[in-house]
């Protein structure tokens, strides 16, 4: 089914149904009216708002600290809207004065599951962040936490590689739990 704005197609379908079922009594307008109010509900849910949302992606000031920009995502599931806002912070900023966390090339995939989103991190992240050292790492990993959490119905980040829990061996840290905002206390500025 192609779906069009409700509010284009349903005047044109009511002036044809009008149209064909020639003069319409007062008796029938009650009849008619309830019909076109169904005929709009099913419309709409058949084919969805088809709207778009906001979510706010987060980066790192030129200073160090977390900001965020609003980015327009389309309008779905809570698994929908994480996929649009990891892919958006892969992007990179568009707003001057922030600045990308992730190393050049990262590619992000997202899976939502009972609150928890799990973020792969795809091949070679670690070794590429892992050299940085733990602050520089922890830069890197805190607007991925603050972006996914961001989205209605994440509560917490569990990232991965390679769908193992992601492991920065030179900075010594593993993230074998999921991630929490509260787990980044003095990042945000």
């Amino acid at each position: 089914m192609r779906c069009r704005k409700v509010s284009e197609d349903v005047p044109h379908a009511l002036m044809s149904l009008s149209g064909a079922a020639g003069a319409i009594t007062l008796p029938h307008m009650r009849h008619f009216h309830r019909s076109a109010l169904l005929l709009c509900l099913l419309a709409f849910t058949a084919c969805g708002s088809g709207g778009t949302a906001t979510t706010e992606v987060w980066f790192l000031t030129e200073s160090g600290s977390l900001a965020s920009e609003e980015r327009e995502i389309a309008d779905g599931s809570s698994a929908d809207e994480l996929a649009a806002a990891v892919a958006a912070l892969a992007e990179g900023p568009q707003d001057e004065g922030l600045v990308a966390v992730l190393p050049p090339d990262t590619t992000l995939s997202s899976e939502l599951s009972d609150g928890t989103a799990t973020v792969e991190m795809g091949a070679g992240f670690a070794s590429r962040v892992s050299a940085a050292g733990s602050s520089a790492a922890i830069q890197v990993v805190a607007p991925i936490v603050w972006t996914a959490t961001a989205v209605d119905g994440v509560e917490g980040v569990l990232l991965t590689e390679g769908g193992a829990p992601l492991e920065l061996t030179g900075s010594g840290l593993v993230f074998d739990d999921p991630l929490t905002r509260d787990g980044f206390p003095g990042v945000a500025g």
